[in-house]
């Protein structure tokens, strides 16, 4: 017997990702592209049969799930642990005046990603650990059926790296568009990738 299907989405754009800030956990919205490119995976998975709809409780997050939620007749279950990895210090910063202000720490992020940190932030595995825990919940109530799960781009590539069995030192070698879609199938041997960030429906609507 197979089990459930997950819809992976990341957010839509917002302000601070055209700026090059990190985010983390700061509330920043979408901006006009982003909603739109909202309403286009809405449209993208209008013929999939979902089941539910999880996101992560930042406002971006919530804000690329509520159109495919009205098209669905869902709502959008909001889970904390998908939160995007939190930056401490360096959000609303940004990549420039993290390397300026922080030289040494931004020497031991390159060199052992897996276990760095950022200073009033999480380490990466702290950061790991939470959102697989999230996926766990999500797997967990839905055995089988097709689920959506809109998330952040570090959240993502946590959970999968851990479906493609690749070491947290690989995690920023995962590419995670924004609005993209990816799709994880679960079989009987375990979960297999079916698409990784899939972006069509971002060019046919011009978002």
């Amino acid at each position: 017997m197979t089990g459930p299907t997950l819809y992976l989405v990341r957010h839509g754009l917002t302000e601070w990702n055209r700026q090059g800030r990190y985010q983390g956990h700061k509330d920043i919205p979408l901006d006009a592209v982003g909603r739109q490119q909202a309403r286009s995976v809405a449209r993208a998975l209008a013929g999939v049969q979902l089941e539910a709809i999880y996101a992560s409780d930042l406002l971006r997050a919530r804000q690329t799930a509520e159109p495919l939620a009205l098209e669905h007749g869902l709502k959008v279950a909001c889970l904390p642990g998908l939160r995007e990895m939190h930056f401490g210090d360096w959000e609303g910063l940004t990549r420039d005046e993290v390397h300026e202000l922080y030289p040494e720490v931004v020497r031991t992020w390159y060199s052992d990603r897996a276990r760095a940190g950022v200073p009033g932030g999480e380490t990466v595995a702290v950061f790991a650990e939470r959102v697989l825990a999230a996926f766990e919940v999500v797997v967990g109530r839905h055995p089988r059926g097709s689920v959506a799960v809109i998330s952040h781009g570090g959240s993502l590539r946590v959970y999968l790296c851990s479906v493609l069995g690749m070491d947290l030192s690989r995690l920023w070698t995962v590419q995670q568009d924004s609005a993209c879609i990816s799709v994880v199938d679960y079989e009987p041997a375990g979960p297999r990738l079916l698409r990784l960030n899939c972006t069509e429906h971002l060019r046919e609507a011009g978002a």
